[in-house]
């Protein structure tokens, strides 16, 4: 009975509710475990993630007359986790927002009227047998390197699924199938759905370990988006490819390599790649790497686009690639169609076991021109300098510095007349101490 209340609670139409019966259902979820006979595991488990943004070019170059902003936002969960023999289940409330956020509070942080409290995870997982489950809920899509599917962990919101996986695993096998399907209400008719989100997004991931250090996998996704807000026709853009790593003592090399095809939500054609690559290696307390990122552009606009060859990154982790000045994210708006190379070198320095330096140097230019992009392909450089200090198994610092040094052509992009030098700081204090557990 707890646990169908656990998972149940979160759906409760009436957030009020929810909000205030969300400690009574948590203790009585408690207190009926720890009195059964069970042979099970729970745990409670929690993240406090405060953030410190100084922008001044994030995202979007500014003008020389504007100001830079400056704003603290912060990530609460707490991750419920009970664990028996043939069933998991994860209940993980979260909460959202920016110091100061509330609008009709006489005082800040408090009396507010824009809480932002919401489930970030509430799934279960049932054991089939030995070597098979199924996972059914919201829950974290993470594969690969996350170039594809990923929970955009940047992002303070971060990024679930309300998805039915099927998951297998045996001797250096692995297997996942996925589906999906979204709706906005329970409707009586029609499948209408907000065309600038996938209605459904189903997929094949399949992993074969060689050896210690050598894994490849292939995945196999159909993302599914309908035209208009307003229509139940869906177009499905289909995205086939592999990923590959390996990891010796000294040397490491990963690549990917995804091609799209079928339609896109306008129903054009679609032929479109996406590819990466890096190789490093380790020097006692150095660590350095190239790579370099490459997504497909179209050269071609408008009526004269007959086959779309720009690539949809689906929920690839955008702050992961492209720099962290994240100026390459929406690659239809932020390249005007064009697509992306990076090329990439970095250089990791461990001072000590709890402390590290990394600093990357992009270089930056579009796939293709076009006639809403500038002539010139080359957009510039961007740095990135991040210190991580992990002071305790439960809490970690990590302090950045980012700066961009733009061509001409970055700056048309962008639409941005004589902008400032971009700079971007932050400075991210992480605890995420375990507060319960029961075996």
């Amino acid at each position: 009975m707890g646990i169908i209340v656990l998972i149940l609670s979160p759906y409760f139409k009436n957030q009020i509710f929810m909000k205030r019966n969300f400690i009574v259902i948590i203790l009585f979820f408690v207190t009926l475990l720890l009195n059964t006979g069970v042979q099970a595991q729970f745990n409670i488990e929690s993240q406090i993630r405060n953030r410190f943004e100084y922008r001044d070019g994030y995202q979007k170059m500014l003008p020389d007359t504007a100001q830079g902003a400056a704003f603290m936002s912060q990530r609460t969960r707490l991750a419920f986790i009970y664990v028996a023999d043939k069933i998991k289940v994860k209940f993980v409330p979260q909460d959202v927002r920016i110091w100061g956020d509330e609008k009709n509070a006489s005082l800040s942080g408090s009396n507010g009227d824009d809480a932002a409290l919401d489930v970030y995870e509430a799934y279960a997982e049932i054991k089939l047998c030995k070597t098979s489950s199924l996972s059914i809920g919201r829950q974290e899509l993470v594969y690969d390197n996350q170039s594809i599917l990923s929970n955009a962990n940047w992002n303070q919101n971060g990024i679930t699924t309300d998805a039915l996986v099927y998951k297998f695993d045996t001797a250096g096998w692995k297997l996942n199938i996925g589906a999906s399907w979204n709706s906005l209400v329970q409707a009586s008719k029609d499948n209408l759905y907000k065309n600038d989100r996938y209605k459904t997004l189903d997929f094949l991931w399949i992993q074969k370990r060689i050896s210690e250090n050598f894994k490849i996998s292939f995945i196999q996704l159909a993302s599914g988006q309908t035209h208009t807000d307003t229509t139940n026709v869906i177009s499905f853009r289909h995205t086939t490819g592999t990923f590959l790593t390996y990891g010796g003592k000294n040397l490491g090399i990963w690549g990917d390599f995804y091609y799209q095809y079928g339609r896109n939500i306008s129903n054009k054609k679609v032929s479109a790649y996406m590819a990466d690559a890096e190789v490093n290696y380790k020097i006692s307390k150095f660590t350095i790497g190239v790579g370099v990122s490459c997504l497909s552009g179209n050269s071609k606009t408008g009526a004269d686009l007959t086959t779309d060859n720009l690539f949809d990154p689906l929920y690839r982790s955008r702050h992961t690639f492209f720099g962290f000045n994240d100026y390459y994210s929406k690659f239809g708006t932020d390249t005007k169609e064009g697509g992306i190379y990076d090329y990439y070198g970095y250089l990791d320095y461990k001072l000590t076991k709890s402390i590290e330096v990394r600093n990357i140097l992009h270089y930056f230019q579009l796939n293709q021109t076009n006639t809403k992009t500038p002539t010139d392909a080359k957009l510039g450089y961007e740095n990135n300098l991040v210190l991580k200090y992990k002071f305790m198994g439960w809490g970690s610092l990590e302090i950045g510095y980012i700066a961009t040094l733009p061509t001409e052509s970055l700056k048309t992009l962008q639409g941005v007349k004589n902008p400032k030098s971009p700079q971007f700081y932050y400075m991210q204090l992480t605890l995420t101490p375990t507060l319960f557990k029961q075996k």
